[in-house]
Protein backbone atom coordinates (compact mmCIF):
# COMPACT_ATOMS: atom_id res chain seq x y z
CA UNK A 1 0.00 0.00 0.00
CA UNK A 2 3.03 2.24 0.65
CA UNK A 3 4.57 2.39 -2.68
CA UNK A 4 1.08 4.15 -4.28
CA UNK A 5 0.67 6.47 -1.99
CA UNK A 6 4.30 7.27 -2.73
CA UNK A 7 3.71 7.39 -6.27
CA UNK A 8 0.53 9.80 -5.58
CA UNK A 9 3.07 11.90 -3.62
CA UNK A 10 4.49 13.06 -7.20
CA UNK A 11 1.16 13.54 -8.73
CA UNK A 12 0.72 17.49 -10.39
CA UNK A 13 -2.90 17.88 -8.43
CA UNK A 14 -2.76 19.18 -5.02
CA UNK A 15 -5.59 17.64 -3.52
CA UNK A 16 -3.91 13.91 -4.80
CA UNK A 17 -1.21 14.65 -2.86
CA UNK A 18 -2.43 15.36 0.49
CA UNK A 19 -4.35 13.00 -0.03
CA UNK A 20 -1.36 10.15 -0.30
CA UNK A 21 0.37 12.74 2.31
CA UNK A 22 -2.53 11.77 5.16
CA UNK A 23 -2.35 8.46 4.13
CA UNK A 24 1.24 7.05 4.48
CA UNK A 25 0.94 10.10 7.96
CA UNK A 26 -1.96 6.94 9.02
CA UNK A 27 0.67 4.34 7.76
CA UNK A 28 3.42 5.31 10.29
CA UNK A 29 6.68 3.37 10.68
CA UNK A 30 6.57 1.36 7.58
CA UNK A 31 6.05 4.35 5.48
CA UNK A 32 9.04 6.48 6.61
CA UNK A 33 12.00 4.99 4.61
CA UNK A 34 10.41 5.90 1.43
CA UNK A 35 9.81 8.84 2.38
CA UNK A 36 12.86 9.94 3.48
CA UNK A 37 13.85 8.44 0.22
CA UNK A 38 11.19 11.28 -1.01
CA UNK A 39 13.19 14.17 0.50
CA UNK A 40 16.47 12.96 -1.16
CA UNK A 41 15.40 13.63 -4.17
CA UNK A 42 16.91 16.38 -5.29
CA UNK A 43 15.10 17.01 -8.88
CA UNK A 44 13.82 20.05 -8.70
CA UNK A 45 10.17 19.07 -10.10
CA UNK A 46 10.25 16.64 -7.11
CA UNK A 47 10.35 19.69 -4.32
CA UNK A 48 6.58 19.41 -3.63
CA UNK A 49 6.46 15.90 -3.41
CA UNK A 50 9.42 16.51 -0.83
CA UNK A 51 7.45 18.81 1.21
CA UNK A 52 4.31 16.37 1.16
CA UNK A 53 6.83 13.85 2.65
CA UNK A 54 8.29 15.91 5.35
CA UNK A 55 4.68 16.82 6.67
CA UNK A 56 3.62 12.66 6.27
CA UNK A 57 7.01 12.45 8.68
CA UNK A 58 5.83 14.92 10.99
CA UNK A 59 2.28 13.04 11.24
CA UNK A 60 4.39 9.76 12.04
CA UNK A 61 5.99 11.46 14.36
CA UNK A 62 8.84 9.68 16.81
CA UNK A 63 9.57 6.89 14.13
CA UNK A 64 10.60 8.99 12.35
CA UNK A 65 12.98 11.09 14.73
CA UNK A 66 16.09 8.73 14.04
CA UNK A 67 16.09 9.03 9.91
CA UNK A 68 15.21 12.64 10.08
CA UNK A 69 18.55 13.60 12.63
CA UNK A 70 20.86 11.34 9.90
CA UNK A 71 19.32 13.62 7.04
CA UNK A 72 20.67 16.45 8.82
CA UNK A 73 24.19 15.19 8.20
CA UNK A 74 23.45 16.71 4.19
CA UNK A 75 25.22 19.74 3.97
CA UNK A 76 22.82 21.58 1.24
CA UNK A 77 22.35 25.05 1.64
CA UNK A 78 18.59 26.68 1.15
CA UNK A 79 15.18 26.03 2.20
CA UNK A 80 13.92 22.98 0.18
CA UNK A 81 16.73 20.87 0.82
CA UNK A 82 16.39 17.68 2.47
CA UNK A 83 18.35 18.86 5.68
CA UNK A 84 16.31 21.75 5.86
CA UNK A 85 12.99 20.19 5.40
CA UNK A 86 14.07 17.52 7.78
CA UNK A 87 15.21 20.45 10.63
CA UNK A 88 11.51 21.73 10.08
CA UNK A 89 10.14 18.29 10.24
CA UNK A 90 12.01 17.56 13.31
CA UNK A 91 11.16 21.07 15.01
CA UNK A 92 7.21 20.11 14.76
CA UNK A 93 7.85 16.68 16.18
CA UNK A 94 9.12 17.98 18.90
CA UNK A 95 11.25 14.78 20.21
CA UNK A 96 14.07 15.99 22.31
CA UNK A 97 16.32 13.49 20.69
CA UNK A 98 16.82 16.17 18.09
CA UNK A 99 18.02 18.78 20.39
CA UNK A 100 21.90 18.19 20.53
CA UNK A 101 22.14 17.52 16.75
CA UNK A 102 20.11 21.14 16.05
CA UNK A 103 22.19 22.78 18.29
CA UNK A 104 24.84 21.17 16.52
CA UNK A 105 23.54 22.34 13.08
CA UNK A 106 22.55 26.10 14.90
CA UNK A 107 26.45 26.64 15.64
CA UNK A 108 27.48 26.06 12.44
CA UNK A 109 25.46 28.64 11.39
CA UNK A 110 22.20 27.43 10.16
CA UNK A 111 19.35 29.41 9.98
CA UNK A 112 16.22 26.94 10.29
CA UNK A 113 17.64 24.98 13.19
CA UNK A 114 17.07 28.11 15.66
CA UNK A 115 13.00 27.84 14.82
CA UNK A 116 13.15 24.24 15.14
CA UNK A 117 15.16 24.41 18.66
CA UNK A 118 12.10 27.26 19.90
CA UNK A 119 9.46 24.83 18.31
CA UNK A 120 10.61 21.80 20.83
CA UNK A 121 11.11 24.54 23.43
CA UNK A 122 13.86 22.68 25.49
CA UNK A 123 15.97 24.28 27.90
CA UNK A 124 19.51 23.25 26.40
CA UNK A 125 19.21 25.40 23.61
CA UNK A 126 18.97 28.45 25.76
CA UNK A 127 22.63 29.02 25.61
CA UNK A 128 23.45 28.40 22.00
CA UNK A 129 20.48 30.54 20.77
CA UNK A 130 21.94 33.46 22.85
CA UNK A 131 25.37 33.22 21.62
CA UNK A 132 23.56 33.38 18.05
CA UNK A 133 21.67 36.80 18.97
CA UNK A 134 24.00 38.72 17.02
CA UNK A 135 23.60 37.10 13.78
CA UNK A 136 20.67 35.27 14.28
CA UNK A 137 17.13 36.99 14.18
CA UNK A 138 15.34 33.43 14.21
CA UNK A 139 17.04 32.74 17.41
CA UNK A 140 14.66 35.85 19.79
CA UNK A 141 11.31 34.25 18.08
CA UNK A 142 13.35 30.29 19.53
CA UNK A 143 14.16 32.50 23.07
CA UNK A 144 10.60 33.58 23.38
CA UNK A 145 9.04 30.22 22.90
CA UNK A 146 11.26 28.18 25.13
CA UNK A 147 9.86 30.60 27.40
CA UNK A 148 10.52 30.85 31.64
CA UNK A 149 13.77 28.45 30.97
CA UNK A 150 15.06 31.15 28.81
CA UNK A 151 15.04 34.25 31.36
CA UNK A 152 18.03 33.89 33.86
CA UNK A 153 20.56 33.12 30.99
CA UNK A 154 19.05 35.99 29.28
CA UNK A 155 19.47 38.75 32.19
CA UNK A 156 23.29 37.10 32.59
CA UNK A 157 23.57 37.54 28.93
CA UNK A 158 22.71 41.84 29.32
CA UNK A 159 26.35 41.95 30.15
CA UNK A 160 27.30 41.24 26.12
CA UNK A 161 29.32 43.89 24.91
CA UNK A 162 27.26 43.73 21.36
CA UNK A 163 24.90 46.42 21.95
CA UNK A 164 23.20 44.61 19.03
CA UNK A 165 22.60 40.81 21.39
CA UNK A 166 21.94 43.40 24.46
CA UNK A 167 18.80 44.78 22.32
CA UNK A 168 17.88 41.35 21.35
CA UNK A 169 17.82 40.38 24.95
CA UNK A 170 15.51 42.97 25.98
CA UNK A 171 13.66 42.81 23.19
CA UNK A 172 12.71 38.84 24.00
CA UNK A 173 12.37 39.45 27.67
CA UNK A 174 9.92 42.03 26.87
CA UNK A 175 7.65 38.95 24.69
CA UNK A 176 8.62 36.54 27.55
CA UNK A 177 7.25 39.11 30.08
CA UNK A 178 8.56 37.66 33.41
CA UNK A 179 8.39 39.86 36.40
CA UNK A 180 12.10 38.43 36.93
CA UNK A 181 13.59 40.67 34.15
CA UNK A 182 11.85 44.11 35.36
CA UNK A 183 15.39 45.21 37.55
CA UNK A 184 17.40 44.63 34.90
CA UNK A 185 15.46 46.04 32.17
CA UNK A 186 15.40 49.14 34.40
CA UNK A 187 19.12 49.15 34.68
CA UNK A 188 19.78 48.57 31.33
CA UNK A 189 17.37 52.05 30.94
CA UNK A 190 21.31 53.43 31.11
CA UNK A 191 22.74 51.65 28.34
CA UNK A 192 25.16 53.58 26.54
CA UNK A 193 23.38 52.43 23.25
CA UNK A 194 19.67 54.46 22.22
CA UNK A 195 18.61 51.68 20.27
CA UNK A 196 18.87 48.95 23.69
CA UNK A 197 17.63 51.55 25.73
CA UNK A 198 14.70 51.31 23.69
CA UNK A 199 14.06 47.97 23.47
CA UNK A 200 13.93 48.30 27.76
CA UNK A 201 11.68 50.66 28.18
CA UNK A 202 9.03 49.26 25.08
CA UNK A 203 10.00 45.71 27.66
CA UNK A 204 9.01 47.30 30.58
CA UNK A 205 5.67 48.29 29.19
CA UNK A 206 5.23 45.21 27.99
CA UNK A 207 5.54 43.81 31.47
CA UNK A 208 3.47 46.12 32.60
CA UNK A 209 5.62 47.05 35.09
CA UNK A 210 4.50 50.93 36.18
CA UNK A 211 7.16 53.47 37.08
CA UNK A 212 7.28 54.65 40.69
CA UNK A 213 8.43 58.03 42.46
CA UNK A 214 11.96 57.13 42.77
CA UNK A 215 14.75 56.82 41.00
CA UNK A 216 14.14 54.01 38.84
CA UNK A 217 11.10 55.82 37.71
CA UNK A 218 12.94 59.34 36.80
CA UNK A 219 15.52 56.68 34.77
CA UNK A 220 12.39 55.69 32.95
CA UNK A 221 10.70 59.02 32.42
CA UNK A 222 14.14 60.78 31.42
CA UNK A 223 14.41 58.03 28.79
CA UNK A 224 10.68 58.88 27.48
CA UNK A 225 11.64 62.69 27.45
CA UNK A 226 8.86 63.32 29.53
CA UNK A 227 11.02 65.68 31.96
CA UNK A 228 7.50 67.38 33.84
CA UNK A 229 7.16 63.61 35.43
CA UNK A 230 10.51 64.24 36.74
CA UNK A 231 10.26 67.42 38.16
CA UNK A 232 7.40 65.56 39.98
CA UNK A 233 9.25 63.26 41.00
CA UNK A 234 11.84 65.77 42.29
CA UNK A 235 15.43 65.56 44.44
CA UNK A 236 14.73 61.31 43.94
CA UNK A 237 15.14 62.42 40.13
CA UNK A 238 18.30 64.46 40.72
CA UNK A 239 21.13 61.64 40.15
CA UNK A 240 19.44 60.10 37.12
CA UNK A 241 19.15 63.54 35.87
CA UNK A 242 22.94 64.27 36.69
CA UNK A 243 23.79 60.98 34.69
CA UNK A 244 22.19 62.29 31.57
CA UNK A 245 24.04 65.33 31.56
CA UNK A 246 26.44 63.19 29.77
CA UNK A 247 24.13 62.26 27.16
CA UNK A 248 25.44 62.43 23.30
CA UNK A 249 22.43 64.57 22.25
CA UNK A 250 23.05 68.22 23.08
CA UNK A 251 18.92 68.52 23.62
CA UNK A 252 19.26 66.35 25.99
CA UNK A 253 21.75 67.26 28.14
CA UNK A 254 20.14 70.39 28.03
CA UNK A 255 16.77 69.24 29.38
CA UNK A 256 18.29 67.60 31.93
CA UNK A 257 20.09 70.45 32.69
CA UNK A 258 17.04 72.43 32.83
CA UNK A 259 14.69 70.14 34.85
CA UNK A 260 17.77 70.16 37.80
CA UNK A 261 17.09 74.05 37.63
CA UNK A 262 13.35 73.45 38.08
CA UNK A 263 13.40 70.82 40.52
CA UNK A 264 16.44 73.50 43.09
CA UNK A 265 19.28 71.29 42.70
CA UNK A 266 22.39 73.77 43.05
CA UNK A 267 25.59 72.24 42.06
CA UNK A 268 28.61 71.90 44.06
CA UNK A 269 32.35 72.65 43.32
CA UNK A 270 32.98 68.50 41.80
CA UNK A 271 32.95 66.59 38.79
CA UNK A 272 28.83 66.53 38.83
CA UNK A 273 28.79 70.09 39.10
CA UNK A 274 31.15 71.04 36.51
CA UNK A 275 29.41 68.44 34.27
CA UNK A 276 26.38 70.66 35.07
CA UNK A 277 28.41 73.99 34.05
CA UNK A 278 29.79 72.53 30.82
CA UNK A 279 26.54 72.14 29.47
CA UNK A 280 25.45 75.29 30.27
CA UNK A 281 28.66 76.56 28.70
CA UNK A 282 29.68 78.82 32.03
CA UNK A 283 33.50 77.50 31.96
CA UNK A 284 34.31 80.18 33.93
CA UNK A 285 32.42 78.34 36.32
CA UNK A 286 34.79 75.15 35.84
CA UNK A 287 37.99 77.23 36.46
CA UNK A 288 36.67 78.15 39.75
CA UNK A 289 36.02 74.84 40.66
CA UNK A 290 39.10 73.79 39.63
CA UNK A 291 40.94 70.30 39.34
CA UNK A 292 37.67 68.47 40.40
CA UNK A 293 36.20 69.84 36.84
CA UNK A 294 39.52 68.32 34.75
CA UNK A 295 37.53 64.78 34.25
CA UNK A 296 34.21 66.24 32.44
CA UNK A 297 36.16 68.84 30.87
CA UNK A 298 38.51 66.67 29.07
CA UNK A 299 35.72 65.34 28.09
CA UNK A 300 34.39 67.90 26.16
CA UNK A 301 37.59 68.32 24.93
CA UNK A 302 37.31 64.63 22.51
CA UNK A 303 33.71 65.81 22.05
CA UNK A 304 35.23 69.17 19.74
CA UNK A 305 34.78 71.83 22.33
CA UNK A 306 37.50 74.21 22.09
CA UNK A 307 36.24 76.33 25.58
CA UNK A 308 37.30 73.29 27.10
CA UNK A 309 40.56 73.77 25.80
CA UNK A 310 41.07 77.12 27.24
CA UNK A 311 39.85 76.61 30.72
CA UNK A 312 42.28 73.48 30.84
CA UNK A 313 44.73 75.86 30.30
CA UNK A 314 43.71 78.04 32.64
CA UNK A 315 43.29 75.11 35.75
CA UNK A 316 46.73 73.87 34.66
CA UNK A 317 46.42 70.31 35.98
CA UNK A 318 48.72 68.06 34.10
CA UNK A 319 46.44 65.58 33.17
CA UNK A 320 44.80 67.95 30.54
CA UNK A 321 48.64 67.68 28.35
CA UNK A 322 47.71 64.19 26.43
CA UNK A 323 44.33 65.12 25.26
CA UNK A 324 45.45 68.70 24.79
CA UNK A 325 48.29 67.21 22.45
CA UNK A 326 45.33 64.92 20.78
CA UNK A 327 43.62 68.59 20.04
CA UNK A 328 46.54 69.69 17.94
CA UNK A 329 45.60 66.87 15.40
CA UNK A 330 42.11 68.33 15.07
CA UNK A 331 40.98 69.13 11.71
CA UNK A 332 39.11 72.32 12.90
CA UNK A 333 41.37 75.14 13.09
CA UNK A 334 40.11 77.04 15.78
CA UNK A 335 40.16 73.93 18.01
CA UNK A 336 43.97 73.22 17.08
CA UNK A 337 44.70 76.85 17.91
CA UNK A 338 42.77 76.77 21.21
CA UNK A 339 44.84 73.39 22.17
CA UNK A 340 48.05 75.55 21.60
CA UNK A 341 47.52 78.16 23.83
CA UNK A 342 46.44 75.79 26.30
CA UNK A 343 49.45 74.01 26.01
CA UNK A 344 52.02 77.06 26.03
CA UNK A 345 51.26 77.48 30.29
CA UNK A 346 51.44 73.61 31.23
CA UNK A 347 54.63 72.11 29.68
CA UNK A 348 58.43 72.71 30.77
CA UNK A 349 60.41 72.55 27.24
CA UNK A 350 61.65 75.68 26.20
CA UNK A 351 62.04 74.46 22.81
CA UNK A 352 58.03 73.10 22.83
CA UNK A 353 56.68 76.19 23.97
CA UNK A 354 59.09 78.04 20.75
CA UNK A 355 57.58 75.18 18.12
CA UNK A 356 53.64 75.90 19.52
CA UNK A 357 53.86 79.80 18.75
CA UNK A 358 55.82 78.60 15.72
CA UNK A 359 52.98 75.96 14.41
CA UNK A 360 50.58 79.01 13.67
CA UNK A 361 52.84 80.75 11.31
CA UNK A 362 53.94 79.09 7.95
CA UNK A 363 56.08 81.54 6.73
CA UNK A 364 58.95 79.97 9.23
CA UNK A 365 59.35 77.26 8.38
CA UNK A 366 63.04 77.62 8.30
CA UNK A 367 63.41 78.45 12.16
CA UNK A 368 60.94 75.99 12.82
CA UNK A 369 63.23 72.97 11.47
CA UNK A 370 66.23 74.57 13.22
CA UNK A 371 64.53 74.21 16.66
CA UNK A 372 63.30 69.99 15.94
CA UNK A 373 67.31 69.86 15.19
CA UNK A 374 68.68 71.10 18.15
CA UNK A 375 65.54 69.33 20.27
CA UNK A 376 66.63 66.38 18.59
CA UNK A 377 70.73 66.55 19.31
CA UNK A 378 69.68 67.33 23.06
CA UNK A 379 67.06 64.47 23.20
CA UNK A 380 64.34 67.06 23.77
CA UNK A 381 61.99 64.15 23.44
CA UNK A 382 58.93 65.92 24.51
CA UNK A 383 59.74 68.79 21.76
CA UNK A 384 60.60 66.20 19.04
CA UNK A 385 57.32 64.06 19.74
CA UNK A 386 55.53 67.48 19.48
CA UNK A 387 57.24 68.12 16.01
CA UNK A 388 55.55 64.58 15.29
CA UNK A 389 52.26 65.95 16.28
CA UNK A 390 51.94 68.68 14.30
CA UNK A 391 53.05 67.94 10.80
CA UNK A 392 50.24 65.68 9.69
CA UNK A 393 50.60 67.28 6.27
CA UNK A 394 53.65 65.42 5.49
CA UNK A 395 53.18 61.66 5.01
CA UNK A 396 56.59 61.11 5.87
CA UNK A 397 59.07 62.92 7.82
CA UNK A 398 62.63 62.61 8.51
CA UNK A 399 65.31 63.53 10.98
CA UNK A 400 69.38 63.54 10.60
CA UNK A 401 71.53 64.80 13.15
CA UNK A 402 74.07 62.82 15.34
CA UNK A 403 72.51 61.14 18.40
CA UNK A 404 73.51 58.29 21.05
CA UNK A 405 71.87 55.00 19.77
CA UNK A 406 70.75 54.58 23.10
CA UNK A 407 68.07 57.79 23.05
CA UNK A 408 67.29 57.05 19.75
CA UNK A 409 65.70 53.63 20.76
CA UNK A 410 64.31 55.47 24.13
CA UNK A 411 62.59 57.85 21.44
CA UNK A 412 61.41 55.47 19.41
CA UNK A 413 60.05 53.30 21.86
CA UNK A 414 58.25 56.47 23.37
CA UNK A 415 57.07 57.43 19.73
CA UNK A 416 55.54 53.63 19.08
CA UNK A 417 53.40 54.38 23.20
CA UNK A 418 52.39 58.22 21.53
CA UNK A 419 51.51 56.62 18.43
CA UNK A 420 50.77 53.29 17.82
CA UNK A 421 49.29 52.92 14.83
CA UNK A 422 52.01 54.64 13.08
CA UNK A 423 55.18 53.02 11.77
CA UNK A 424 58.59 54.50 13.28
CA UNK A 425 61.96 53.22 11.92
CA UNK A 426 65.10 54.76 13.54
CA UNK A 427 68.39 54.45 10.38
CA UNK A 428 71.83 54.86 11.77
CA UNK A 429 74.97 55.46 9.37
CA UNK A 430 77.84 52.75 10.27
CA UNK A 431 81.33 54.18 11.18
CA UNK A 432 84.16 52.91 12.48
CA UNK A 433 82.83 54.64 16.00
CA UNK A 434 79.97 52.61 15.90
CA UNK A 435 76.53 53.86 14.65
CA UNK A 436 76.13 57.76 14.90
CA UNK A 437 73.47 58.84 12.33
CA UNK A 438 70.34 58.79 12.98
CA UNK A 439 67.05 59.14 10.82
CA UNK A 440 63.92 59.29 11.76
CA UNK A 441 60.68 58.27 9.64
CA UNK A 442 57.27 57.81 10.44
CA UNK A 443 54.61 56.67 8.06
CA UNK A 444 53.98 53.35 6.01
CA UNK A 445 56.57 52.56 3.59
CA UNK A 446 57.16 49.22 1.99
CA UNK A 447 60.24 48.58 3.01
CA UNK A 448 58.81 48.46 6.44
CA UNK A 449 56.17 46.05 7.89
CA UNK A 450 53.66 47.92 9.65
CA UNK A 451 54.08 48.82 13.24
CA UNK A 452 58.18 47.38 13.35
CA UNK A 453 60.98 49.22 14.40
CA UNK A 454 64.19 49.11 12.74
CA UNK A 455 67.50 50.35 12.95
CA UNK A 456 70.64 50.22 10.63
CA UNK A 457 73.54 49.02 12.82
CA UNK A 458 76.24 48.35 9.81
CA UNK A 459 75.92 49.03 5.88
CA UNK A 460 72.58 47.67 4.39
CA UNK A 461 72.55 45.94 7.88
CA UNK A 462 69.09 46.77 10.08
CA UNK A 463 67.96 45.51 13.66
CA UNK A 464 64.74 45.13 14.47
CA UNK A 465 62.70 45.60 17.98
Amino acid sequence: AVEPLIAALKDHQSDVCKAACTALGQIGAPAVKPLIAVLKDQNRNMRQSAVYAAKALVMIGAPAVKPLIAALKQDNKGWGTMAEMATDALGQIGDARAVEPLIARLERGNLYAAAALGQIGDARAVEPLIAALARETGAQNALWKIGAPAVEPLIAALKDTNWVVRRNIVTVLGWIKDARAVEPLIATLKDPQVDVRKAAAYALEQIGWQPGRDEKGAAYWIFKREWEKCIEIGTSAIEPLITTLKDPQVDVRDAAADTLEQIGWQPGRDEKGATYWIVKGAWDKCIEIGTPAVEPLIAALKHGNKDAARALGQIGDARAIEPLYAALEASDRDMRLAANLALRPLVDSDAVKALLELQQDEEKQEKKWRLRSEALSRSDWQAVLLVLDVDLDFDRQSHRRRCNLDDAIIFIKRAKERHPGRTYSGGFEYSAAGPSWLEFIWGKDEDYEFGDYVVRTGENEWACF
